[in-house]
């Protein structure tokens, strides 16, 4: 299916990270990192291609972020052919990042620095959908 206007195509169901990786009991750090891959893995076999995240998702904030990204990354060495990065659609969201006065909102330091940080947390290079 093609999302909207964009030229994307994506799968009719979508896997996030919000309120588990980074916040609940055992999925955090590795152990997270670990989970996180077999429930990846699972989505993808079943056709899920659009992954989505959130700069504040996660304790500290974009913990969810640090995960999915450790977790895509061994999976893209693992199973390359599975995990063609021009074959995923990942989405993050910019807004509510961090406690100083410039660190949420949608001005444009907020949003650049905002998604510099998510693109280090996510460990690549561009996002294909910001919020």
């Amino acid at each position: 299916r093609m999302l909207g206007t964009t030229g994307l195509q994506v799968s009719i169901l979508s896997y996030g990270f919000w309120a588990t990786f980074g916040v609940k009991d055992g999925l955090h750090k590795e152990d997270g990192v670990r989970k996180a891959k077999e429930i990846l893995k699972v989505a993808r076999k079943s056709g899920v291609n659009l992954f989505d995240n959130a700069e504040v998702y996660g304790e500290p904030k974009g913990e969810a972020e640090r995960i999915m990204g450790a977790a895509i990354a061994e999976l893209m060495e693992e199973d390359p052919e599975s995990w063609r990065r021009s074959d995923l659609v990942i989405t993050t969201k910019i807004f509510w990042g961090g406690d100083g006065v410039n660190e949420k909102g949608l001005s444009k330091k907020h949003i650049m620095e905002g998604v510099e940080n998510s693109l280090k947390n996510l460990k690549l290079s561009y996002v294909d959908l910001l919020f």
